[in-house]
């Protein structure tokens, strides 16, 4: 998350400042801003190095925070769950207790290894990300300076790319192919070289990502 500034407005689009080389496309922003104007915005893809052309960062001004078991979307209502929860009766019984407590602007997009968690634990869960969310703002409302980061999320960008890719990746790195083949991962289904640098993280969230069920 950072505090950007906007710089200028193409068509639907606007050039976010966040204090990069380039500035930020933010698409389909969910306010018209006016140039100058400070704004909240979330990264979604950082900036990348393409045929020696470096191609601009994307960010969002529609904020989400992850939980333990959920994901928190300030200012988008409703409460949705991951595609993999089928369990009905569990369902219900969560959207009861949740409509309970969500309070109006608030959005839920309930993980998938929440499933056999029970109302406690998703209202506990909930309760750390409003706490989360009001300190972001506050600290956001004290920040004037572009380009400060003001949370970063427990899953880098990199798993956001592995969630959307289908491609095979190809490392020498023998290590981290049997960890990934004894977690029941197939390899064949993500896009680039894993460098270095990447490859601690990737077996630090392995565990994470298989729990989400998130489809690689």
């Amino acid at each position: 998350l950072y505090v950007g500034r906007v710089q200028a407005k193409e068509g639907p689009n606007f050039w976010i400042d966040i204090g990069f080389k380039k500035p930020a496309l933010l698409q389909r922003p969910r306010h018209n801003y006016t140039q100058g104007e400070k704004v909240f915005v979330q990264l979604k893809r950082p900036p990348l190095l393409e045929k020696y052309i470096l191609k601009n960062a994307e960010v969002s001004d529609a904020i989400s925070l992850s939980g333990a078991f959920l994901y928190y979307t300030p200012g988008k209502k409703g409460i949705n769950f991951s595609a993999q929860i089928r369990d009905k009766d569990w369902k219900k019984e969560i959207l009861d207790c949740l409509e309970d407590v969500a309070q109006e602007g608030e959005g839920l997009v309930i993980k998938g290894r929440a499933y056999t968690q029970n109302a406690v634990s998703l209202t506990q869960d909930l309760q750390k990300a409003r706490q989360r969310w009001a300190s972001l703002q506050d600290l956001y409302e004290k920040t004037d300076k572009v380009g400060t980061q003001l949370h970063s999320p427990q899953r880098p960008w990199l798993f956001d790319t592995l969630d959307n890719v289908k491609d095979p990746v190809f490392t020498d790195n023998a290590d981290l192919m049997v960890a990934m083949k004894g977690a029941g991962v197939s390899e064949n289904r993500l896009t680039f070289d894993l460098k270095p640098h990447w490859q601690q993280e990737v077996k630090a969230y392995l565990q994470s990502i298989l729990e989400e069920m998130v489809p690689l």
